[in-house]
């Protein structure tokens, strides 16, 4: 459903206007008096539910200040760790934490375009432990977990858990084959990619040719944006790195010179999605590898 919110105030966190009523969707809404705040209440004449500038959004519940919430959100988009965000916003490391998951999930629950025009694909592995061993070895064992990586030239991108070790032809083409527009130009590495890039025009890089580096620039530094999440997030457990790496796919080719503009178009659209998310139903969700 699309969201119910017609305006939004950056400055207070509240909805000012509505379309709909998010309870139920009726559209014969009105002004219902003032809480004991005094925030605009409103009326369903569907439901005669009422609600507030806050039901319908991940703001529904908070008991946290304006510029607290303002501070916590700018760090975590900026990829501050926990305690950084918490202690700039005076808030505990546990709704720090209950933040973050809920940004994850709001742009997890979009979908991810299709990669097309001059694509650039490889894997790049880190050392997030199987079994609890956090001993680190030397070259690609099967102890390193694989991530799955592509850019193109329209600003797309994909980063998304494959498995441990090198990858095997089957897990290629699972990978890549129904994420990547038939047409498209292809650069790898020479690995065996199989049938994923059926219907592409595919161009093999030697890896250990100098000249290679400038070709798969693209991706590389996109990679090094992947193992910096791993770097700063130190201990990362493996049930939640697909929800880091989806994270920096929508943060994937912001203009940060711009960041003021970047923060204010993140709170809009995660703060007027029109999703409604309480405690259990964030920390009901989990990712699976």
């Amino acid at each position: 459903m699309d969201s119910c919110i017609r305006s939004f105030d950056g400055r207070t966190f509240y909805a000012t206007d509505f379309n709909c009523c998010p309870h139920c969707g009726c559209t014969e809404i009105k002004k219902n008096g003032k809480t004991k705040g005094g925030r605009q209440r409103w009326i369903c004449g569907g439901c005669h539910r009422t609600f507030t500038g806050r039901s319908g959004t991940v703001l529904f519940s908070s008991k946290l200040k304006p510029m607290q919430i303002k501070n916590m959100f700018s760090l975590l988009i900026d990829g501050s760790t926990l305690r950084q965000a918490g202690h700039m916003a005076n808030v505990s490391l546990q709704t720090a934490l209950l933040w973050r998951r809920k940004i994850e999930k709001v742009r997890r629950l979009r979908e991810f375009p299709k990669l097309s025009g001059n694509i650039h694909v490889d894997e790049t592995y880190v050392n997030v432990a199987r079994s609890g061993d956090l001993s680190s070895k030397r070259g690609v064992s099967k102890n390193k977990l694989r991530i799955a990586v592509a850019v193109d030239d329209r600003g797309h991108c994909l980063a998304k858990v494959s498995g441990y070790g090198m990858p095997k032809i089957q897990e290629s083409e699972r990978d890549f084959e129904s994420l990547v527009e038939k047409g498209s130009c292809v650069t790898h590495d020479d690995s065996n990619y199989g049938h994923a890039f059926s219907g592409c025009l595919e161009t093999a890089v030697n890896s250990k040719d100098r000249n290679s580096h400038c070709l798969m620039n693209p991706v590389n530094r996109f990679c090094c944006q992947v193992q910096r999440i791993f770097a700063v997030h130190l201990r990362i457990h493996r049930s939640n790195v697909q929800k880091y790496l989806d994270t920096l796919c929508a943060d994937y080719m912001s203009d940060r010179e711009e960041f003021p503009e970047f923060l204010r178009e993140n709170r809009e659209k995660i703060f007027s999605s029109g999703i409604m998310l309480r405690r259990s139903d964030v920390y009901g969700y989990s990712a699976t590898l």
